[in-house]
């Protein structure tokens, strides 16, 4: 039986998805085919964008906070957008075999393990 689960692991993990919302340490992490969102004002434009399949990932960023502006007179409302002089230029991600997703942004100096929670 061990054998087996030994045999299977290595297609659960690549069936699993890197998408998907990541949570852990008070932070959360967006992953989709638009690129990577960070808590709640954080985007970032990513080359190449999250694959839908496979358990590990690497890319560089190029990211910026987003905030609601002054409402307009239709009711939407303008966007302002800041870029992050010194925010993160790359992540490398990876599926762990228990189902969490260590990530390491290149401004940290440790990976931080994060447990979906979507």
């Amino acid at each position: 039986m061990c054998l087996l689960a030994v045999l299977l692991a290595p297609t659960v993990l690549s069936a699993q998805t890197l998408h998907g919302t990541w949570c852990g340490g008070g932070e959360t992490l967006h992953l989709d085919a638009f690129g990577v969102g960070a808590n709640e004002q954080t985007i970032c434009g990513a080359s190449p964008p999250p694959p839908e399949a496979g358990v590990t990932y690497t890319a560089t960023l190029s990211c910026k906070n987003v905030y609601p502006g002054a409402q307009n007179a239709d009711g939407t409302f303008e966007v302002i957008e800041v870029p992050l002089e010194n925010g993160p230029t790359r992540i490398t991600a990876m599926l762990t075999e228990g189902g969490q997703l260590s990530v390491l942004f290149d401004t940290a100096s440790a990976a931080k393990l994060l447990d979906r929670c979507d």
